[in-house]
């Protein structure tokens, strides 16, 4: 007796890898207290585009030049922050820099698991 059917049984694996994503919540921690949702650079990688990318920016442990987009806020501390996200490869994996004092500076991924609200600390993600 059968209790799964073949299409029923991929139905099931396509959900399963679907709860993982539902259960964290991950976002990118920059100094002032500045956070990025990883949803709002998922949304910014259409933006992202290798042309974009500038001497001075952070490149590959090869001197890859990696698809970027730049943005710039006003923090609660009143001056002008400027931020690029990089695209890393296609999986996607993420990279938020700051630039402090002329200097890029990575903000960490914390990813926040809603059942635990365990920390952990990566730079890309």
């Amino acid at each position: 007796m059968k209790i799964f059917s073949p299409a029923s049984t991929a139905a099931l694996a396509c959900l399963l890898l679907v709860v993982p994503v539902a259960l964290a919540v991950g976002y990118f921690q920059c100094s002032h207290d500045e956070r990025f949702s990883l949803a709002y650079i998922q949304h910014k990688d259409s933006q992202c585009e290798a042309r974009h990318a500038k001497d001075d920016e952070p490149r590959g442990p090869n001197g890859e030049v990696y698809r970027t987009t730049h943005i710039m806020t006003v923090p609660r501390v009143g001056f002008f922050v400027y931020y690029i996200i990089q695209v890393i490869d296609d999986s996607p994996t993420y990279r938020l820099y700051e630039d402090l004092s002329n200097e890029w500076e990575p903000c960490v991924y914390q990813e926040t698991n809603k059942h635990t609200d365990s920390d952990s600390d990566e730079s890309d993600i």
